[in-house]
């Protein structure tokens, strides 16, 4: 990996980043949310991105109303993903109608969020090859 390389990606995985991430894909978010339909209720899950993220956002939202956030580089980091998990609705929307290709999400998430080109491609690549869609099947 060469120097800028590096670079860029310690600015898109810096600790007010990571921090910001670890409540909405662990506990209380994503990993919370798997371990309870797993054990009660699991028909009442309908699997769909709306309702797994909006667990996550959740508790975004509400840690950020009790003060989660220790630092102001911590506030900017929660803003970031806020802002990012905005973006996602409009790429991935006009992804799926057919109005945007990938590389115009990508260029949206770094010319309007401010990612990491590295981490924009990730970001889009996940969320179109790994199972991401529109909408998925319910396990009922």
């Amino acid at each position: 990996m060469s120097h800028d390389d590096k670079m860029m990606s310690i600015r898109g995985n810096n600790p007010h980043y990571s921090r910001a991430v670890v409540h909405h894909e662990l506990l209380a978010g994503h990993g919370l949310q798997q371990f309870m339909n797993d054990r009660y209720k699991a028909y009442r899950h309908f699997d769909t991105p709306f309702w797994t993220e909006g667990w996550a956002l959740y508790w975004e939202r509400l840690l950020w109303d009790k003060g989660f956030p220790r630092s102001p580089e911590d506030k900017v980091g929660m803003l970031f993903w806020r802002m990012h998990r905005c973006a996602r609705i409009i790429f991935s929307l006009s992804y799926h109608t057919h109005k945007w290709t990938p590389q115009q999400c990508i260029d949206f998430l770094v010319e309007r969020v401010n990612h990491e080109r590295a981490n924009a491609e990730g970001e889009v690549r996940r969320s179109f090859t790994g199972g991401y869609g529109p909408f998925t099947r319910s396990r009922i």
